[in-house]
């Protein structure tokens, strides 16, 4: 009997265990629903919150690439920059020789149109407008119909002031192309007349060059064979006064060159009745001259105009085709006038 109650209270017990247990099944099923749908909200809330984000970020695209655009600001488009700003650095100071080059300092006028005056200076070269006898000045004057009135402004300069004309600036120009003649220009830099070589004297220089080379090269010549004959070696003084000899040929041909380019260069403008003799050799000079006066004299031409320069360029010994002119004439019989400080006109 104690067994079998014993055993209805195990099984009881077994069952009410059952019980329990399946109770506790039930609840955790219950519960399980609810996990599941506090999952799938997670998974749903995570789900939209990235299809959110994504939809945010689709609709702001500036926060989503704003890593990507931050390599932009070093990337190299600012060394190009930094180049494409030098380059306009060097074009900008290189600029200013350029503008220096297309604005020449001698071309400039000094010419004062309110007063109608302009200053010269040096004043020594005053003499070349005024002329012999003020005949330069009077020549300008009537060409230009003016009044030139010449003064002293300091011991270094001359006011000169140019009245009563109807183009005063037309008889400035003509007083820079007479003062241009000697090789004297207004060079705005200095602020005063400067001289410079005219053409002529440009082109005497370059055959002088010549002619002073193959002067000094027979020199040499000449002088080896001296030495060489004085001892003994009379085969090489032959040879060297032959190379003297060719030196000396080549010479004369550059002078007679130089005469003949100088002279066309300098008259090609002139007729017959005017002639240049600038920058020649005093027997070119002569030959010249002696041939244009047999021209005229057997045309019948009374006058013959001949320019020799004022010797601006001479050396230390003074003008040379001026005073052998003048004899020329004299010895001729010729009579002439004074036109101004480089040239006469000779009654032929």
């Amino acid at each position: 009997m104690g067994n079998c109650f014993s055993g209805q209270k195990e099984s009881s017990s077994s069952t009410n265990n059952k019980s329990k247990n399946n109770n506790k099944r039930l609840e955790e099923t219950k519960k399980e629903p609810a996990t599941t749908t506090a999952a799938t909200t997670s998974t749903s809330t995570s789900t939209t919150a990235a299809a959110t984000t994504t939809t945010k970020a689709s609709e702001q695209p500036a926060i989503v690439e704003e890593p990507t655009k931050k390599p932009e600001v070093t990337k190299p488009a600012e060394p190009i920059k930094t180049t494409d700003v030098v380059v306009e650095e060097k074009k900008a100071v290189a600029e200013p020789p350029k503008a220096t080059t297309t604005t020449p300092s001698v071309a400039a006028s000094n010419f004062d149109e309110a007063t109608n005056s302009f200053v010269l200076k040096p004043a020594v070269i005053a003499k070349f407008i005024i002329g012999p006898k003020g005949s330069t000045i009077k020549q300008l004057q009537e060409e230009t119909s003016s009044r030139i009135n010449v003064k002293d402004s300091d011991d270094d300069s001359k006011h000169i002031t140019i009245e009563q004309s109807a183009n005063p600036k037309a008889c400035y120009d003509r007083i820079m192309a007479e003062l241009k003649k000697y090789g004297w220009e207004f060079d705005a830099k200095e602020n005063q007349f400067v001289e410079h070589d005219t053409d002529a004297m440009k082109m005497f220089k370059e055959l002088e060059k010549k002619i002073s080379e193959e002067s000094k090269l027979m020199s040499d010549c000449f002088e080896r064979a001296k030495k060489a004959y004085e001892s003994g070696d009379g085969g090489l003084s032959k040879q060297l006064s032959e190379e003297g000899k060719q030196h000396q040929e080549l010479m004369k041909k550059y002078q007679q060159e130089s005469a003949n380019t100088m002279f066309e260069h300098l008259n090609k403008d002139k007729g017959d009745l005017e002639i240049d003799l600038h920058g020649q050799y005093v027997d070119n000079a002569m030959d010249f001259l002696k041939k244009r006066i047999e021209k005229l004299r057997g045309e019948k031409q009374p006058k013959l105009t001949i320019i020799y320069g004022a010797g601006n360029h001479s050396d230390e010994k003074g003008p040379k085709i001026k005073p052998a002119v003048l004899e020329y004439l004299k010895n001729e019989g010729i009579t002439f006038e004074e036109i101004n400080h480089g040239s006469i006109s000779a009654n032929i």
